[in-house]
């Protein structure tokens, strides 16, 4: 059911996620179009303006007459012998095309030769129309005839911002052609569309953020569910099973009693105080467990020989009659250190303890003592089966157990979170490196003060 939740979370976030980039896209587009009509507009303007001012120049603000005559009587060239003759021919238009010949292409074509139209002068009223628009923008402009090419630049910076570019034909059969590359400003991601950019950026954070918080929930609740079944699988097998064998034996010493088979009670008797002696035990360590997470255990520095606990502990797994138990101890680990006596002691004890369990009939311990900078480093190499990578994140976590490792040793899955304990607690941390089939290498990282 969480899954589910959380994969439906993720479509309806990517689809808002879409929605979102779509809608500021056509913005964007629609800003673009925009500013595109108004440059379009303008420039044709500017055009007329430029026309303007130089055919003024030319005829002293006077009018310029013309008539148009067909074909033919342009051929005879008998009527209106005075008038400079402007011609269009239909090959230069095609015999189907409409044909659209305005006052403009007229003036263009008879101050072509005389008076020719000059860019940096149309750039100059271009940039004062668009700066009175607050519409400024960079571009290019070129001028283009039969004869001549010519380019104009207003470039002052780079540009990722796109472009577009527009043209007007001066002349009827458009032999004269003046375009302009056009880049758009950054003023047109201004305003409302910069208000609503920054309100979708963070409503994209406040998206990727809630995305993250609920994966770091939907991760929790599955550990927390993860550890409550394992926590009653964990207490039906340590806690039944011993007190089914308890009140087992305890029937069984009743039936003995009654026949005076007090051999069998005395048998019983000892299987019945194991039983119970194992469930105290794991409710006490359940109890250190609870004062450790509640800091309720205060430490007892004290300055002692590492070397004195090791051969402690060394001596008790020694006299184990079950297996063969071998140490190889560095010489170098005769260090002093100032740390709680009885916890230093009771992790070794613990890594001891899991290298026994968990190895064959000759089991093969090395320990190694090391002074590295700000800290003391007690490292215990076994021979054992090794643990599999998959489960080393998870081996220092309450509770937990290996499956190969319950299946081989009975345990409550505490030994390892109390080591980790020790060492947080002692300002350090401990590591493992494991290979399955070939042993596991424990560190205990203990700050030097």
């Amino acid at each position: 059911m969480l899954r589910r939740s959380y994969i439906l979370s993720i479509i309806v976030i990517t689809a808002l996620l879409i929605i979102q980039a779509i809608w500021i896209l056509l913005l964007v587009d629609y800003e673009r179009n925009s500013f595109k009509k108004r440059f379009e507009t303008r420039f044709k303007i500017v055009l007329a303006n430029e026309l303007r001012l130089r055919r003024n120049s030319k005829t002293g603000n006077r009018t310029i007459d013309f008539i148009m005559v067909d074909k033919k009587d342009y051929k005879q060239n008998q009527l209106y012998p005075n008038f400079k003759r402007y011609a269009v021919d239909s090959k230069d238009v095609g015999e189907n095309d409409l044909f659209l010949l305005n006052v403009e292409h007229v003036y263009q074509a008879v101050l072509r030769k005389n008076n020719p139209l000059k860019l940096n002068i149309l750039s100059q009223l271009l940039s004062k129309q668009l700066d009175s628009l607050k519409m400024s923008a960079d571009y290019v402009l070129e001028y283009s005839d039969v004869d001549t090419i010519k380019r104009i630049s207003s470039l002052h910076r780079m540009h990722f911002g796109g472009s577009f570019l527009t043209f007007e034909y001066l002349s009827a059969i458009r032999d004269i052609k003046i375009s302009a590359l056009v880049y758009y400003p950054r003023s047109i991601f201004k305003g409302d569309f910069l208000l609503i950019s920054g309100s979708s950026f963070i409503l994209l954070l406040f998206i990727f953020y809630a995305l993250i918080a609920q994966t770091r929930m939907l991760s929790t609740q599955i550990s927390i569910a993860q550890i409550k079944e394992n926590l009653t699988s964990f207490f039906t097998h340590e806690l039944r099973s011993p007190l089914q064998s308890a009140l087992t034996g305890i029937e069984m010493i009743e039936n003995s009693a009654q026949k005076n088979e007090y051999l069998k009670i005395n048998f019983y008797t000892k299987i019945t105080k194991e039983k119970l002696i194992y469930i105290n035990n794991f409710i006490e360590k359940l109890l250190d467990i609870n004062k450790l997470q509640k800091r309720g255990v205060k430490l007892h520095r004290e300055l002692f020989l590492l070397s004195e606990i090791i051969d402690y502990r060394i001596i008790n797994c020694m006299s184990s009659k079950e297996k063969n138990v071998l140490f190889e101890v560095d010489p170098s680990y005769k260090v002093e250190l100032f740390a709680d006596k009885l916890h230093i002691s009771n992790a070794i004890c613990n890594l001891f303890e899991n290298a026994v369990k968990f190895s064959g009939n000759i089991v093969c311990i090395k320990v190694e003592v090391k002074i590295e900078g700000k800290y003391t480093r007690i490292t215990i190499v076994d021979n054992g089966i090794g643990i599999p990578l998959s489960h080393q994140k998870r081996i220092f976590e309450q509770f937990y157990r290996v499956n190969e490792h319950s299946e081989k040793s009975n345990g409550y899955g505490l030994g390892l979170n109390y080591v980790e304990w020790v060492a947080e607690e002692h300002g350090g941390r401990v590591t493992v490196e494991s290979t399955v089939g070939k042993g596991s290498r424990f560190s205990i990282y203990v700050k030097n003060i």
